[in-house]
C-alpha cells in the first residue's frame, strides 16, 4: 500500500511531453490512512523522487515541514530552453 502526492510529465502519443513551468506547488495537509492507521507524510515512510530529463534536473523538493504534513515542488528552469 501506499500514498503518493505527485506533479508530473504527461505522456501524449506514447511521448514524453515538455513539464509546463508550474511555478511553485505546495503541498498542505498531507494525510493518509494505510491500513487502518491515520497519520500525516511523515508517520509513515517515504522517498523524496526528483524529476530529471537527461541530465537536468526538473524540479525541486523541499523536506516535510515541521509539522511533517506539507512540502512544496519548484519547477526549475533548464538553460538553453
Amino acid at each position: 500500500m501506499s500514498a503518493e502526492w505527485i506533479v508530473e510529465r504527461p505522456t501524449v502519443a506514447g511521448n514524453i511531453t515538455t513539464l509546463a513551468d508550474f511555478g511553485s506547488i505546495t503541498f498542505t495537509d498531507c494525510q493518509t490512512t494505510i491500513e487502518n492507521v491515520t497519520g500525516n507524510a511523515s508517520s509513515f515512510p517515504g522517498y523524496r523522487l526528483v524529476m530529471y530529463n537527461d541530465q537536468a534536473q526538473l524540479v525541486r523538493v523541499t523536506s516535510l515541514s515541521a509539522g511533517g504534513s506539507s512540502f512544496t515542488v519548484d519547477y526549475l528552469e533548464i538553460s538553453g530552453t
